[in-house]
């Protein structure tokens, strides 16, 4: 579920630098300028993003209290905040302007002074939609993957965990899968990472780590063939042989809950690709 942010093209700069900077926390957003292609329906596409979106962030400013289409968009967050009886509208005020009236009395994220203070009130208020160690993934219609990462030094090596959890909610496919990884850097990548950590960068390796994952076919063409309940496991190595950062890899990937007992294929690699596009780092792979 995504952040709709609702402005007019004259505040874009301000818009770009916030949507950025939402999405490097991995809260999701959806700005139309980021997301619309050449022939598609602006209306059809805006209306269906907004109906699915968690919350509608409005830019108040001159320029969008002014504008019918910003208004229309509010409109439609009224709306929805009606039927679904819970806070939809977030309003951002980036310069003094004349507030709508039906947003006066909603608590607002003030950008006029100071850009990271409204940016911490805008993370505070849709904190549910992420975190940055764990989240869920929508792959396709009634597939979910709810995953969680884990990372730091254990003995003299960096190592890095992902845990996750696909199930299918469709009622007579029951379906539920539990992957597992874990990655044992090498010495180049544990001595990286705890140079990352000084900086407060820590992260970094672990996007360094789904990119080798993507762009090796072995990893991202792997699949996982149960037989019976018996889980699959496969270890493997990466490199960057550019930076010689390297990582001992163990997979596993079992059954959870009730199945219907057949011999299963589940396509594992693409758990990389997913991962990575919900960094905000889209693939092809």
């Amino acid at each position: 579920m995504k952040l709709f942010i609702s402005y007019s093209h004259n505040d874009k700069d301000f818009v770009d630098k916030l949507g950025t900077k939402l999405t490097q926390k991995r809260i999701p957003v959806f700005i139309d300028r980021w997301e619309l292609n050449v022939g598609e329906s602006i209306t059809g596409k805006i209306e269906d993003a907004i109906t699915e979106a968690s919350f509608l962030l409005v830019v108040l400013s001159k320029s969008s209290v002014a504008s019918q289409w910003c208004k229309r968009e509010i409109n439609t967050g009224l709306v929805l905040e009606l039927n679904k009886k819970r806070v939809v509208i977030l309003p951002v005020l980036i310069e003094d302007c004349e507030i709508p009236l039906f947003l006066m009395d909603k608590f607002h994220a003030d950008f006029r002074t100071d850009f990271n203070s409204g940016l911490m009130q805008v993370i505070s208020s849709v904190s549910n939609l992420t975190t940055e160690d764990m989240g869920r993934i929508k792959d396709m219609d009634d597939i979910y993957t709810d995953f969680a990462y884990s990372s730091g030094l254990r003995g003299d090596r960096f190592e890095f965990a992902i845990d996750a959890v696909q199930y299918s909610i469709i009622p007579d496919k029951p379906s539920t899968v539990l992957i597992h990884v874990i990655f044992i850097g090498n010495d180049t990548a544990t001595r990286k990472y705890k140079e990352q950590l000084l900086k407060g960068q820590d992260t970094l390796m672990r996007m360094t780590i789904l990119l080798l994952c993507t762009e090796d076919k072995n990893l991202s063409e792997m699949n996982a063939h149960i037989i019976d309940d018996n889980p699959f496991e496969e270890a493997f190595d990466i490199t960057d042989r550019k930076s010689d950062i390297g990582f001992q890899g163990f997979i596993t990937v079992k059954r959870l809950g009730t199945t219907d007992k057949r011999d299963k294929i589940y396509y594992v690699g693409t758990i990389f690709r997913m991962l990575l596009d919900d960094l905000g780092f889209p693939t092809t792979t």
